[in-house]
């Protein structure tokens, strides 16, 4: 983010490229204007840095089917759901996340089970893996 803000555009470069990862380093939490894997062609790579230094956008093509799925979920949450699914972390419990926006436990319960529904996992490690926040 910290390039970004700066008007310097970056590439993610990770081994780590779940559709869900690829969305949270292109999103605007990290604000990347590229992904690549780390196991793809050096000519992958190479593409990605002239188009990024160019002002465009590149998401490697292999990436680009889980970066769907994953935004095709994110974009049915409603409003609440996403305040839920960004708070939450491995760390935190369900009544860290209910004091954090000031709503019950239960709640937080409630909601959990809708994003892990909307997602197709069944619990919180499943659903932060598929949003790529692990």
């Amino acid at each position: 983010k910290m390039f970004s803000a700066l008007g310097i555009p970056c590439i993610a470069y990770s081994s780590h490229d779940s559709g869900g990862f690829v969305e949270h380093a292109t999103g605007a939490a990290v604000g990347a204007k590229g992904f690549v894997s780390k196991n793809a062609d050096e000519t992958v790579l190479l593409a990605a840095l002239e188009a990024v230094s160019a002002g465009k956008t590149y998401i490697q093509a292999e990436l680009v089917t889980g970066l769907l799925e994953v935004r095709d979920i994110t974009q049915t949450f409603t409003k609440k759901e996403k305040l839920v699914s960004d708070s939450l972390t491995l760390y935190n419990t369900n009544a860290d996340v209910a004091a954090m926006l000031g709503i019950s436990e239960k709640t937080v319960v409630n909601y959990l089970t809708i994003l892990y529904d909307k997602a197709g996992v069944k619990n919180k490690l499943e659903f932060l893996e598929k949003m790529g926040r692990l």
